[in-house]
């Protein structure tokens, strides 16, 4: 009888443990040789066997297992059972619901629509005359109908709107919260263009200080190139417009094969890339461009870079008052920025009596360089070796020049007594507009306190007034009679001393002259000369990173806005992301400092040849930063721009140098400046707005 199967791992284990605990060598080698010979036998046997069933059951329909039997159902082989299976699907199939069925079903399983389908109302009746749980779907009429079981009829409901959006179920408020809910999160939003943008290189998305080895896709490293990952399709032509190293990838992002782009050339991808991968020059990113097709004679940017601020949405007229009226314009106004003519408009506003300084930090075109009469001999730049320009023709200095004679002619009269204290008792004399003081004790009457070097009180002359003395900083500097034959008012008297902060007290005498008839002192209010102190701190060939360190001495205590233009010389010095990274740091720096800030962006250079980004990009950077910071942004560049097109001048004409801008460049510069700040400037004596 042959060995079993578990006789036979017995009778191994047996020989295996004889083998462990066997301590004489001769005895061991009997037990390895049977151990051997019995596993080669069993292992032949069952080859054996194996054999004589594969030659049992080749070319014969062999049933060999309990499993085939039950597949089989019944039908004589498993052919006639599938092929039973397919008529039985293709017969349900042909029983299926329409598309507009299959709608309904699924607006029933997501909002409880239709479940029945009737071709007629009748149908549905004499089918369930006793009524049915659901909604029924009606296709008599166009369009169909639906009805509902009340309990004892079947109750007509309306038209059928399939999964369409029903009328009246989109409102304002659900569109404010749900379908634009990214004004909560985003300061910007996409423009709609009537031409799709086509430039898909992406200068922020580099990878800088690496070369592509064409050869085999592999990076290396090189300090003077930067790589640059674009999805793409495959058979797809794309071109570049500056020379470079590419190599294709497919969607494993394995290497497929490399080709070299000249300037302006055009390469067809291969049918399975996803991928392109390509080395730039550094020198030639800030012109780059990754188009599909041929490249464009003309430089377009990145089409991410080509935004609108979202409060712009309100100037479209497709937006209605009733959307404004909704948590949409909560939305729109959240995202409103801080215009330059606001930061000014505060400080004469918010404060008449407090006089500001405002401060330009920044290179060679806000140092004057190129305009008539420059020359660095004013005052030595605190922590610099540099001395001011005072009397180039610049737009800085017109802008100085511009608010030193509106401290002379408009001096922001505010006869008004939110920022005066009252310090005695009083009573108004509505015929005179004042307020009037017995003046029969020794006592103080008025308090206030300014920041300038000069002040106004205006008063009233009564043949009933008396004397009143004007203490500067506790100091008496004037006693004032204000006794006058008639009533006359408007009287003013006018003080000057060193620029600062002071306080002036108005204290009563109980005296008078021998003419009055009284004490009285009617006061109408006080005039402080808002003083706005410009300094010009601009540097020619300095950079962002020389403005960054020197900022603990350029930017001083009493400075309340930071002017910055900066940039024209980064464009050869860093890499735009790190121009924008300096640049946030010196923002910063000057924030926490509770100072204002507007940057300046500069103007565009002729037949410019930069080597890391031209001034469109710096001026779009410059942009970007502001409104990050809820900061001023002014446009130097769009000035010069709009002002050559529209006059037709060649932009050549407005620079001394090529780089720097000549007396007429810099009027351009000052007149754009002056009209953000709505501000005006005088021509020939008469204040006309400015342009």
């Amino acid at each position: 009888m042959a060995e079993t199967t578990e006789q036979y791992k017995a009778r191994i284990a047996q020989i295996k443990s004889s083998i462990v605990n066997e301590p004489y060598i001769k005895k061991m080698r009997d037990d390895i040789a049977e151990g051997i010979s019995k596993t080669g036998n069993r292992q032949a046997d069952i080859e054996d066997q194996f054999k004589d069933v594969i030659e049992g059951t080749t070319g014969k329909d062999v049933i060999s297992a309990p499993e085939i039997i039950a597949a089989r159902k019944g039908e004589a082989s498993l052919n006639a059972r599938l092929t039973k299976n397919e008529q039985e699907t293709t017969a349900q199939l042909q029983q299926t619901m329409t598309q507009t069925e299959f709608d309904s079903w699924v607006a029933t399983l997501l909002d409880g629509g239709p479940s029945i389908f009737m071709d007629s109302l009748s149908e549905l009746k004499s089918t369930y005359p006793n009524g049915s749980s659901g909604v029924a779907l009606i296709r008599e009429t166009d369009p169909a109908r639906i009805y509902v079981w009340n309990g004892s009829v079947w109750k007509y409901f309306g038209d059928y709107q399939g999964i369409e959006i029903k009328d009246g179920t989109v409102t304002s408020e659900k569109y404010a919260e749900k379908s634009i809910d990214f004004l909560r999160h985003s300061e910007y939003v996409p423009v709609i263009h009537k031409n799709r943008p086509i430039n898909l290189f992406d200068y922020d998305k580099v990878v800088t200080g690496y070369y592509i080895d064409r050869t085999n896709g592999t990076r290396i490293k090189n300090p003077d190139f930067s790589v640059s990952k674009i999805r793409i399709d495959g058979s797809q032509t794309y071109s570049t417009r500056k020379h470079v190293h590419a190599v294709f990838r497919d969607g494993a992002n394995d290497y497929i094969n490399g080709t070299a782009y000249s300037i302006m050339d055009s390469v067809q991808a291969p049918p399975n890339a996803k991928y392109i991968e390509f080395s730039t020059a550094n020198k030639d990113l800030g012109e780059q461009m990754f188009v599909v097709g041929d490249i464009p004679l003309s430089f377009e940017s990145h089409y991410s870079k080509l935004k609108i601020a979202a409060k712009d949405l309100v100037k479209d007229s497709t937006i209605t008052e009733d959307l404004l009226s909704s948590p949409l314009s909560k939305k729109i106004n959240e995202t409103y920025k801080l215009q330059p003519n606001q930061i000014i408009a505060a400080f004469f506003e918010d404060n008449p009596f407090c006089s500001h300084t405002e401060k330009f930090i920044g290179d060679s075109i806000a140092h004057g360089a190129g305009g008539t009469g420059f020359a660095t001999n004013g005052e030595l730049i605190p922590g610099t070796n540099v001395k001011t320009n005072p009397n180039g023709h610049c737009w800085a200095n017109s802008y100085r020049d511009l608010m030193q004679n509106w401290q002379t002619y408009y001096n922001f009269y505010r006869w008004d007594s939110k920022y005066t204290t009252i310090l005695s008792t009083a009573y108004t004399t509505p015929s005179i507009a004042n307020r009037c003081f017995n003046n029969t004790t020794i006592e103080n009457l008025v308090e206030f306190s300014f920041k300038s070097d000069a002040f106004k009180i205006q008063y009233t002359e009564t043949p009933s007034s008396g004397i009143v003395e004007v203490y500067l900083d506790d100091e008496l500097v004037v006693e004032v009679d204000s006794y006058g034959a008639s009533t006359k008012p408007g009287v003013t008297i006018g003080f000057s001393t060193t620029y600062g902060e002071h306080k002036v007290i108005l204290k009563a005498t109980n005296r008078r002259n021998n003419l009055s008839t009284n004490n009285r002192f009617y006061f109408e209010g006080n005039n402080p000369l808002h003083k706005t102190v410009i300094k010009n701190y601009a540097q020619s060939g300095i950079n962002v990173t020389t403005v960054k360190n020197q900022l603990p001495t350029l930017v001083e205590e009493d400075d309340d806005l930071i002017v910055i233009q900066i940039g024209t010389n980064d464009r050869s010095r860093i890499q735009l992301i790190g121009f924008k990274s300096t640049l946030r740091e010196v923002v910063e720096y000057i924030i926490n400092l509770n100072k204002k800030v507007i940057l300046v962006s500069p103007p565009p250079v002729p037949d410019e040849k930069p080597t890391y980004f031209t001034t469109y990009q710096l001026d779009a950077a410059i942009r970007q930063i502001a409104n990050e910071y809820n900061v001023g942004y002014i446009s130097n560049y769009d000035s010069i721009m709009r002002y050559c097109e529209y006059t037709d001048t060649p932009i050549s004409e407005l620079f001394a140098d090529g780089l720097h801008p000549n007396d007429a460049g810099y009027d351009v510069i000052f007149r754009n400046y002056v009209r953000k700040l709505e501000l005006h400037y005088p021509v020939d004596g008469i204040v006309k707005p400015s342009i």
